[in-house]
């Protein structure tokens, strides 16, 4: 059984990015159990689902190619 709750490292592995991409890019706020953070799978699907560049229908890969984009251009400015 696979859990709802994910480790920085599995979360990540759930995007198919590494856990410093993972933590840089995907604006999902974690749940803080103990001195533990977790991710939530559904909330981590919202955020990809809402992605402008990565509409549920797209192709897989689509928003990490996105994510590479922006993180080519360096971080973004207020």
């Amino acid at each position: 059984m696979q859990s709802r709750l994910l480790n920085v490292e599995d979360a990540a592995a759930y995007c198919g990015v590494s856990p410093a991409l993972f933590e840089r890019h995907v604006r999902v706020l974690p749940i803080k159990l103990g001195r533990r953070k977790v991710w939530d799978v559904r909330a981590i699907d919202l955020w990809i689902d809402r992605q402008q560049h990565s509409p549920a229908t797209a192709a897989p890969d689509d928003w990490l190619r996105f994510l590479d984009e922006q993180s080519q251009k360096g971080p973004r400015r207020r």
